[in-house]
Parts: C-alpha cells; sequence; structure tokens
C-alpha cells in the first residue's frame, strides 16, 4: 500500500517554493497510532503566513518515511505547531475564498498526520477535506488531497466513488492537457481494485501521455507483469 504525500497542489493558491518530488511509500498500519492532536491553545496567535505554512509541509512531507524515535518526535513536533498555526489563521478567515485556501492547507496537514499514526487525524482530514469541497467543488489542492487520503485509506464503494469524483473534477480544472497526477492515480485506483484489464487501461494512457512520468518504469514493470499472464495486478510499489 501507498501513502503519497503532495503539497504542491497548494501552491496553486499560495505561492511557494516548488515541492520536492512526491514519495510513495508504505503507511503505518489502521489503528497502529503513535501520537495524538495537540490540544487547541485558546489565543494562540500563528507566526506564519500560509505561504510560510505552506513551505513547512513541505519540509515535513520530507521526513515522513524517518524511522528513527528522536527524529520522528521532531517531526511531529514541527507538524504541531504548523497545525496549531493553521487553526489560528483558521479563526481569522473572513472571505470564503480565505476560508477555502485555509481548509485545504489545514486538510492537508491532517492528512499528513494521519501518514505516520496521529490518531484522529484521518476523520479530521475526511471532515475538513469534505467541508472545503463543499464550498468549492473543483478545490484542486482539496480534491488532490481527498484522492489520497481515499487511496491510503481502506477502499469502499463509497470511497471509489469519491476517488473518482474528485478526479473527473480535477481533469475539468487542470484539462484540457492530461494531469500526470490524475492519470497515475487512476492506475493506482486500479490496481487496489486488484482490476486487471482496467489496470492494462489506465497503464496504458498514462504511458502515452507520460513516457517519462515520475511512475512511468513503476507501471512498465506492473504491465509487463500483466502481459505475461498475470490476471490480478500487483499493487503499488512500496
Amino acid at each position: 500500500m501507498r501513502a503519497p504525500v503532495r503539497v504542491v497542489a497548494l501552491c496553486l493558491l499560495v505561492a511557494c517554493a516548488p515541492a520536492p518530488k512526491r514519495e510513495v511509500a508504505a503507511p503505518y498500519e489502521l489503528g497502529a497510532t503513535e501520537y495524538s492532536l495537540p490540544k487547541d491553545q485558546p489565543g494562540h496567535k500563528s507566526t506564519r503566513d500560509l505561504v510560510q505554512i505552506a513551505d513547512g509541509l513541505k519540509e515535513v512531507q520530507q521526513r515522513l518515511m524517518l524511522t528513527d524515535a528522536a527524529e520522528r518526535d521532531a517531526t511531529y513536533q514541527k507538524w504541531s505547531g504548523l497545525l496549531l498555526d493553521a487553526r489560528a489563521l483558521d479563526q481569522s478567515a473572513y472571505t470564503e475564498e480565505q476560508r477555502v485556501v485555509v481548509l485545504a492547507v489545514l486538510g492537508e496537514l491532517y492528512r499528513e498526520g494521519s501518514a505516520f499514526g496521529v490518531h484522529g487525524a484521518a476523520e479530521l482530514a475526511d471532515q475538513t477535506l469534505s467541508e472545503c469541497l463543499r464550498k468549492s467543488p473543483g478545490s484542486v489542492p482539496c480534491n488532490m488531497s481527498l484522492v489520497e487520503l481515499d487511496l491510503t485509506s481502506k477502499l469502499s464503494e463509497d470511497r471509489v466513488a469519491r476517488i473518482q469524483r474528485s478526479l473527473a473534477a480535477l481533469r475539468q480544472e487542470l484539462g484540457p492537457e492530461p494531469s500526470e497526477f490524475v492519470e497515475a492515480e487512476l492506475v493506482h485506483l486500479r490496481m487496489l481494485q486488484r482490476d486487471g484489464p482496467r489496470t492494462q487501461s489506465a497503464i496504458d494512457a498514462y504511458l502515452e501521455d507520460f513516457p517519462h512520468g515520475q511512475f512511468a518504469e513503476q507501471f512498465r514493470r506492473a504491465r509487463t507483469k500483466l502481459d505475461e499472464g498475470g490476471t490480478t495486478p500487483p499493487e503499488p510499489e512500496p
């Protein structure tokens, strides 16, 4: 299973430096939580603006795979500070447009928290990103984050339908040119559904548009296994 991390979409809303290449990694098992959500601090004022929080998200992204306990604790402390600042900004967001931007940042923060075992973060990510999309159904960062949250959760019919809705919205918002994010995540969805024919079709579409893309070699290996007679696609590589 994979736990991709993506904050580059936030840069569509707040100006920030280029994000590092997205990694694909094994998530922590459901229930294997290690940390708690930071407690609200009444009167807390953010020491960062949204640009600085988005940059901080990228630093957390790079550290999610660390296994050293001390470094993981340091990452959690960094993440907690970003979350408290984003919550403070959320309370001062006066317009609907500002609110959508803050929800996008908060939703990605909660999603990242769920990736390294913060108890309750996945549920808050779901709630926050769903609220964002109720206010702005075409939001690129909120749709991207929700797709990745659902792909790293136990798949259900409802989650599959929601992933497909978000991918359709992203196609519309990012078009008319194909989006590597959309096409890659569709392949990952078909792999997780264990659907051989539709995985082959999705891989072919991705490779046609992105022959040198981030996942091109991984998908070629999966396609080869299917061509060699496999009927069930492999799961996304760690």
